[in-house]
């Protein structure tokens, strides 16, 4: 019993460095442009925010470029030394544990990836619309502002946030919603596991 016992804290402690490894693999890889992964995460997340009852019947346009983390303040006179990068991302890190708490390295995966803004790539799921004119393309129109996706060591679970003009020109309704979504792979297609959001 105690040989069986010792084989099985030595697979734990084994699978417990392997995953150490993965994550700290995960973070110094360099950050590239949108995967088409990430794409496949917007397209579900989209299909999901187009069923909401603010967005049912508007057609969202998706701007051009991701939206990004912004750095914490930084507190000190201006001749003070810049804060090291890898101390700005555990501070904006700790503002989305949540990330973390619903899939691990997420969080980290998703402020490495968002501390710029990358461009977006015209999709047939939806209309991209520029930075330079974030009008509404049309009154049944929605602009949307999407985060890049941060995932887990797995690439099964993945977090974005979000930016939607939820505003109704006929009841003259202004409204802004601004949130965070979170989705997992179900039978090989991503869906939507929560979504949290406030309007303003």
């Amino acid at each position: 019993m105690a040989r069986k016992n010792v084989i099985i804290g030595s697979l734990a402690l084994a699978l417990g460095a392997i995953g150490l490894l993965g994550y700290e693999w995960q973070s110094v890889i360099p950050v590239s442009g949108p995967s088409q992964r990430e794409y496949a995460v917007y397209s579900a997340f989209l299909h999901n925010l187009a069923a909401d009852a603010l967005f049912q019947r508007k057609r969202l346009a998706v701007m051009s470029r991701t939206s990004t983390v912004g750095l914490p303040y930084y507190q000190g006179p201006p001749y003070s030394p810049p804060t090291p990068s890898g101390l700005k991302i555990a501070a904006i890190d700790a503002s989305f544990a949540d990330f973390s708490d619903f899939c691990g390295s997420c969080g980290k995966d998703f402020v490495r990836k968002n501390l710029n803004s990358w461009p977006l790539h015209q999709s047939s799921e939806f209309l991209l619309v520029g930075a330079a004119r974030p009008e509404r393309p049309a009154d049944n129109s929605s602009a949307v502002a999407l985060s890049r996706v941060g995932f887990n060591l797995w690439r099964n679970r993945a977090v974005l946030t979000f930016t939607a003009d939820c505003s109704d020109q006929a009841s003259f309704l202004m409204c802004i919603a601004i949130g965070q979504a979170y989705l997992k792979i179900e039978n090989g297609q991503w869906t939507v596991d929560r979504m949290l959001a406030t309007t303003h």
